[in-house]
Protein backbone atom coordinates (compact mmCIF):
# COMPACT_ATOMS: atom_id res chain seq x y z
CA UNK A 1 0.00 0.00 0.00
CA UNK A 2 2.81 1.88 0.83
CA UNK A 3 4.47 1.66 -2.22
CA UNK A 4 1.66 2.29 -4.40
CA UNK A 5 0.66 5.40 -2.82
CA UNK A 6 3.94 7.13 -3.10
CA UNK A 7 4.15 5.72 -7.05
CA UNK A 8 0.68 7.83 -7.16
CA UNK A 9 2.31 10.92 -5.21
CA UNK A 10 5.39 10.50 -7.74
CA UNK A 11 3.07 10.24 -10.71
CA UNK A 12 1.10 13.82 -9.66
CA UNK A 13 4.95 15.41 -9.07
CA UNK A 14 6.29 14.36 -11.81
CA UNK A 15 3.21 15.98 -14.31
CA UNK A 16 3.34 19.11 -11.85
CA UNK A 17 7.13 19.69 -12.47
CA UNK A 18 6.27 18.76 -16.62
CA UNK A 19 3.70 21.99 -16.23
CA UNK A 20 6.55 24.34 -14.11
CA UNK A 21 8.73 22.92 -17.39
CA UNK A 22 6.22 24.06 -19.82
CA UNK A 23 5.38 27.02 -18.20
CA UNK A 24 9.13 27.96 -18.18
CA UNK A 25 9.31 27.48 -22.00
CA UNK A 26 6.15 29.89 -22.33
CA UNK A 27 7.32 32.66 -20.23
CA UNK A 28 10.75 32.65 -22.36
CA UNK A 29 9.38 32.96 -25.65
CA UNK A 30 7.39 35.79 -23.54
CA UNK A 31 9.84 38.15 -22.58
CA UNK A 32 12.45 37.52 -24.81
CA UNK A 33 10.23 36.59 -28.40
CA UNK A 34 7.43 37.84 -30.53
CA UNK A 35 5.23 38.95 -27.73
CA UNK A 36 8.51 40.72 -25.48
CA UNK A 37 7.86 44.43 -26.90
CA UNK A 38 4.05 44.34 -26.40
CA UNK A 39 4.04 42.60 -23.28
CA UNK A 40 3.05 45.16 -19.96
CA UNK A 41 4.83 44.68 -16.52
CA UNK A 42 1.50 45.13 -14.86
CA UNK A 43 -1.20 44.32 -16.99
CA UNK A 44 0.56 41.20 -18.71
CA UNK A 45 3.82 39.82 -16.64
CA UNK A 46 2.48 40.78 -13.18
CA UNK A 47 -0.65 38.51 -13.43
CA UNK A 48 1.07 35.46 -15.48
CA UNK A 49 3.62 35.52 -12.34
CA UNK A 50 1.60 35.92 -9.34
CA UNK A 51 0.51 31.89 -9.44
CA UNK A 52 3.97 30.95 -9.95
CA UNK A 53 6.26 32.38 -7.17
CA UNK A 54 8.42 29.39 -6.90
CA UNK A 55 9.81 30.72 -9.86
CA UNK A 56 11.95 32.42 -7.22
CA UNK A 57 12.25 30.15 -5.07
CA UNK A 58 10.74 26.84 -4.04
CA UNK A 59 10.33 28.23 -0.36
CA UNK A 60 8.90 31.17 -0.73
CA UNK A 61 5.17 32.05 -1.25
CA UNK A 62 3.35 34.91 -1.99
CA UNK A 63 2.38 37.81 0.69
CA UNK A 64 1.28 40.60 -0.73
CA UNK A 65 0.75 41.43 -4.96
CA UNK A 66 1.19 45.21 -6.50
CA UNK A 67 0.61 46.84 -2.53
CA UNK A 68 2.39 49.78 -1.22
CA UNK A 69 4.48 49.35 1.49
CA UNK A 70 1.88 50.67 3.98
CA UNK A 71 0.27 46.96 3.39
CA UNK A 72 3.66 45.23 2.81
CA UNK A 73 4.53 46.24 6.97
CA UNK A 74 1.81 44.41 8.39
CA UNK A 75 1.80 41.66 6.54
CA UNK A 76 5.61 41.12 7.20
CA UNK A 77 5.37 41.12 11.15
CA UNK A 78 2.39 39.07 10.65
CA UNK A 79 4.67 36.51 8.67
CA UNK A 80 7.46 37.05 10.76
CA UNK A 81 5.83 36.61 14.36
CA UNK A 82 5.78 40.32 15.11
CA UNK A 83 3.33 41.77 17.35
CA UNK A 84 1.46 44.19 14.77
CA UNK A 85 2.28 47.92 14.69
CA UNK A 86 -0.21 51.01 15.46
CA UNK A 87 -1.28 53.15 11.99
CA UNK A 88 0.37 56.04 12.82
CA UNK A 89 4.00 54.22 13.22
CA UNK A 90 3.27 52.30 10.11
CA UNK A 91 2.40 56.29 8.19
CA UNK A 92 5.58 57.99 9.63
CA UNK A 93 7.55 55.51 7.75
CA UNK A 94 9.29 57.22 5.18
CA UNK A 95 8.27 56.22 0.98
CA UNK A 96 5.44 53.97 2.49
CA UNK A 97 3.29 54.94 -0.58
CA UNK A 98 5.89 52.69 -2.92
CA UNK A 99 4.58 50.01 -4.46
CA UNK A 100 7.02 46.80 -5.17
CA UNK A 101 5.63 44.28 -7.32
CA UNK A 102 5.92 40.87 -4.92
CA UNK A 103 6.14 40.74 -1.70
CA UNK A 104 7.78 37.05 -0.75
CA UNK A 105 8.28 34.94 2.27
CA UNK A 106 9.56 31.95 3.44
CA UNK A 107 9.98 30.29 7.44
CA UNK A 108 11.94 28.01 8.12
CA UNK A 109 11.27 25.73 11.21
CA UNK A 110 14.13 24.50 12.32
CA UNK A 111 16.29 27.20 10.98
CA UNK A 112 20.52 27.01 10.57
CA UNK A 113 20.15 30.93 9.72
CA UNK A 114 17.49 33.78 10.09
CA UNK A 115 14.36 31.96 11.07
CA UNK A 116 12.54 34.26 8.23
CA UNK A 117 13.81 35.10 4.92
CA UNK A 118 11.42 38.01 3.01
CA UNK A 119 11.78 38.57 -0.72
CA UNK A 120 10.95 41.63 -2.82
CA UNK A 121 10.64 41.28 -6.13
CA UNK A 122 11.20 44.17 -8.97
CA UNK A 123 9.97 43.36 -12.33
CA UNK A 124 10.17 45.31 -15.42
CA UNK A 125 8.60 44.78 -19.08
CA UNK A 126 10.89 43.06 -21.35
CA UNK A 127 11.58 46.60 -23.13
CA UNK A 128 12.90 47.97 -20.39
CA UNK A 129 17.13 47.87 -20.07
CA UNK A 130 18.01 47.81 -16.19
CA UNK A 131 20.02 50.85 -16.04
CA UNK A 132 20.82 54.02 -13.10
CA UNK A 133 17.20 54.88 -12.76
CA UNK A 134 15.85 51.23 -12.13
CA UNK A 135 19.01 49.75 -9.75
CA UNK A 136 18.32 53.66 -7.95
CA UNK A 137 14.79 51.90 -7.88
CA UNK A 138 15.35 48.75 -5.82
CA UNK A 139 17.94 50.96 -3.92
CA UNK A 140 15.15 53.00 -2.37
CA UNK A 141 12.94 50.19 -1.62
CA UNK A 142 16.17 48.39 0.40
CA UNK A 143 16.59 51.75 2.28
CA UNK A 144 13.12 51.96 3.36
CA UNK A 145 13.14 48.12 5.02
CA UNK A 146 16.63 49.19 6.67
CA UNK A 147 15.51 52.68 7.79
CA UNK A 148 12.06 51.82 9.24
CA UNK A 149 12.10 50.06 12.51
CA UNK A 150 8.68 48.67 11.83
CA UNK A 151 10.73 46.02 9.40
CA UNK A 152 12.51 43.20 11.38
CA UNK A 153 16.00 43.03 10.46
CA UNK A 154 16.96 40.76 13.45
CA UNK A 155 15.23 37.23 12.73
CA UNK A 156 14.37 38.10 8.84
CA UNK A 157 16.80 37.76 6.00
CA UNK A 158 15.72 40.08 3.34
CA UNK A 159 16.26 39.48 -0.09
CA UNK A 160 15.42 42.04 -3.08
CA UNK A 161 15.23 40.88 -6.95
CA UNK A 162 15.18 43.49 -9.89
CA UNK A 163 14.61 41.63 -13.30
CA UNK A 164 14.60 42.49 -16.51
CA UNK A 165 15.38 40.85 -19.70
CA UNK A 166 18.33 43.34 -20.51
CA UNK A 167 20.79 44.92 -18.35
CA UNK A 168 22.87 48.04 -18.93
CA UNK A 169 26.58 47.93 -19.92
CA UNK A 170 27.13 50.13 -16.51
CA UNK A 171 24.44 47.92 -14.34
CA UNK A 172 26.28 44.50 -15.96
CA UNK A 173 29.89 45.72 -14.62
CA UNK A 174 28.17 45.92 -11.10
CA UNK A 175 26.76 43.09 -10.78
CA UNK A 176 29.97 41.02 -12.07
CA UNK A 177 32.04 41.77 -9.18
CA UNK A 178 35.16 40.30 -8.35
CA UNK A 179 34.48 37.55 -5.41
CA UNK A 180 30.59 38.56 -5.65
CA UNK A 181 27.94 36.03 -6.95
CA UNK A 182 26.56 37.08 -10.07
CA UNK A 183 23.69 39.45 -9.82
CA UNK A 184 25.04 40.94 -6.73
CA UNK A 185 24.68 44.52 -6.65
CA UNK A 186 24.87 45.70 -2.82
CA UNK A 187 24.83 44.07 0.59
CA UNK A 188 24.05 45.10 4.64
CA UNK A 189 23.99 42.83 7.69
CA UNK A 190 20.60 40.76 7.16
CA UNK A 191 19.89 42.46 3.55
CA UNK A 192 21.36 41.68 0.04
CA UNK A 193 19.92 43.57 -3.66
CA UNK A 194 20.62 41.71 -6.79
CA UNK A 195 19.90 41.93 -10.52
CA UNK A 196 19.06 39.30 -12.62
CA UNK A 197 17.93 38.77 -16.06
CA UNK A 198 14.93 36.38 -16.98
CA UNK A 199 16.53 34.39 -19.15
CA UNK A 200 18.96 33.65 -15.77
CA UNK A 201 16.22 33.49 -13.53
CA UNK A 202 14.29 30.62 -15.94
CA UNK A 203 17.29 29.16 -16.14
CA UNK A 204 17.94 28.11 -12.56
CA UNK A 205 14.56 27.42 -12.40
CA UNK A 206 14.48 24.54 -15.38
CA UNK A 207 17.89 23.49 -13.80
CA UNK A 208 16.14 22.91 -10.39
CA UNK A 209 13.07 21.14 -12.16
CA UNK A 210 14.87 18.87 -14.80
CA UNK A 211 16.95 17.81 -11.55
CA UNK A 212 13.92 16.75 -9.80
CA UNK A 213 11.99 15.11 -13.04
CA UNK A 214 15.10 12.78 -12.70
CA UNK A 215 14.76 11.69 -9.32
CA UNK A 216 11.22 10.90 -9.89
CA UNK A 217 11.93 8.70 -12.65
CA UNK A 218 15.33 6.96 -10.57
CA UNK A 219 12.39 6.21 -7.82
CA UNK A 220 9.61 5.46 -9.97
CA UNK A 221 11.64 3.03 -11.80
CA UNK A 222 12.25 1.89 -8.29
CA UNK A 223 9.01 1.33 -7.24
CA UNK A 224 7.60 -0.48 -10.55
CA UNK A 225 10.30 -2.60 -10.21
CA UNK A 226 9.54 -3.47 -6.60
CA UNK A 227 5.77 -3.89 -7.25
CA UNK A 228 6.57 -6.48 -10.62
CA UNK A 229 8.35 -8.92 -8.14
CA UNK A 230 5.98 -8.80 -5.11
CA UNK A 231 2.90 -9.65 -7.63
CA UNK A 232 5.21 -12.31 -9.43
CA UNK A 233 7.91 -12.95 -7.79
CA UNK A 234 7.43 -12.61 -4.29
CA UNK A 235 10.12 -15.23 -2.98
CA UNK A 236 12.85 -13.23 -5.09
CA UNK A 237 11.97 -9.97 -3.48
CA UNK A 238 12.21 -11.53 -0.38
CA UNK A 239 15.38 -12.80 -1.06
CA UNK A 240 17.12 -9.68 -2.59
CA UNK A 241 15.20 -7.31 0.85
CA UNK A 242 16.80 -9.75 3.42
CA UNK A 243 20.41 -9.58 1.26
CA UNK A 244 20.16 -5.46 1.29
CA UNK A 245 19.28 -5.82 5.30
CA UNK A 246 22.12 -7.99 5.76
CA UNK A 247 24.36 -5.50 4.24
CA UNK A 248 23.21 -2.96 5.83
CA UNK A 249 24.13 -4.79 9.11
CA UNK A 250 27.35 -5.28 8.48
CA UNK A 251 27.83 -1.92 6.80
CA UNK A 252 26.98 -0.16 10.28
CA UNK A 253 28.93 -2.69 12.78
CA UNK A 254 31.99 -2.20 10.63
Amino acid sequence: MLEHTALTSIIKLSSEVTNRLIFLDVLHDLVYGNYAKRLKERRHLHKILEPHCWLFGPQFHLATSDKSFREIVPKHREKAGLPPTDDDSISDVKGIRKIPDLFLYAIREYPSDLKNHHLIVEIKAPKVSIGSTERDQIRKYGKIIRNAPEFDKISTRWDLFLISSEISEDIEDDRRQKDKPIGWLAEWDNMTIWTFTWSEIIGRAKEEMMLIREHLKIKSEQLLISKYLRENFPDVLGSLNKAADDQSTRHNHS
